[in-house]
């Protein structure tokens, strides 16, 4: 079962390039903080924008993030004060994962636009592809309405929403597609 050995190889090796290029929100969510949940680190991604930027944040810096009060702000402090983290994310570097924001220019990318996601999403969870939007200015919604712009058609995604696309002539993307867009080869 060679041909099977390779298409596990090949997956493998693809979701760890994926995870690399992760959002910073995501990595700063994944360290598990006391106190900061998910959107926490979306708001600590979106005002520090490099992980050094936010290792280097004051109490009273980091207090003027929404959803962070004295006592996440403290622990968010502490943490990072720690060498232990600190060679933690010195390595994580050094493996290539992502420490960075959108970049400001890319940013609004898809700014004005609304997504919407039907089927299953080969290896792209669909907060994360939900994730990937809003980073780049987009929005994302949960039916298909007038307003939305984009359906990401994943597998087995040719239900109501689908249909309701076609009707209001909304465009319809595959995963491949809606990949290139987001990570901009496309």
């Amino acid at each position: 079962v060679p041909l099977f050995a390779q298409k596990k190889a090949d997956n493998l090796l693809r979701a760890i390039q994926e995870s690399k290029a992760r959002p910073l929100s995501r990595l700063i969510f994944a360290l598990g903080i006391a106190n900061i949940g998910e959107r926490a680190a979306q708001n600590l991604a979106e005002k520090f924008r490099t992980m050094e930027a936010l290792m280097g944040a004051s109490r009273e810096e980091v207090m003027t993030v929404p959803e962070i009060g004295v006592v996440s702000a403290d622990g968010l402090v502490r943490f990072f004060a720690q060498k232990e983290v600190r060679e933690v994310i010195v390595r994580l570097r050094e493996a290539g994962v992502n420490m960075r924001g959108a970049d400001r220019a890319s940013e609004g990318r898809l700014a004005g636009q609304v997504f919407v996601f039907t089927g299953e999403m080969e290896g792209l969870p669909r907060s994360q592809a939900a994730a990937l939007v809003r980073e780049r200015g987009a929005e994302v919604g949960t039916g298909v309405t007038q307003k939305t712009t984009v359906l990401v058609k994943g597998r087995q995604g040719g239900g109501s929403k689908y249909q309701k696309a076609l009707a209001l002539g909304v465009r319809v993307i595959t995963q491949k597609e809606f990949e290139e867009m987001v990570y901009g080869q496309g």
